[in-house]
């Protein structure tokens, strides 16, 4: 669970920075994130009450901070707007299994990657 936030702050935040077209997108892929956490973290016994409501209010939060990076991100660069849309559109598609494993990226957003490291250098 800590990898999957600090994976969230560390990765998406300054990755995704925002255009209007693609909140619903960010919103979604956010509640997948966050619904494949809560699935995890109601599978250990270990995890009490409290802590769900904290991690929900820790998502709620870090989702709103994801999509008001993602504006300005995306206002600096607007040519990356199209891969970073795919990013965004395939993590809300995508599995638990998947989100769950921060080795593992799509396509699109491994291509996004690609573009903005290469608008970068």
């Amino acid at each position: 669970m800590r990898k999957l936030i600090v994976f969230i702050t560390l990765v998406l935040l300054p990755v995704f920075s925002g255009a209007d077209g693609l909140k619903d997108d960010l919103n979604r892929m956010c509640q997948n994130l966050k619904r494949c956490s809560m699935e995890q973290m109601a599978a250990s016994q270990n995890i009490t009450e409290e802590m769900k409501s904290m991690m929900e209010a820790v998502f709620d939060n870090t989702c709103a901070s994801i999509e008001q990076n993602y504006r300005s991100g995306i206002s600096a660069f607007p040519e990356h707007h199209k891969a970073a849309e795919a990013c965004v559109n395939s993590m809300a598609n995508a599995n638990c299994q998947t989100l769950m494993d921060s080795q593992s990226k799509s396509r699109e957003c491994e291509e996004y990657e690609r573009v903005t490291k290469k608008g970068i250098n």
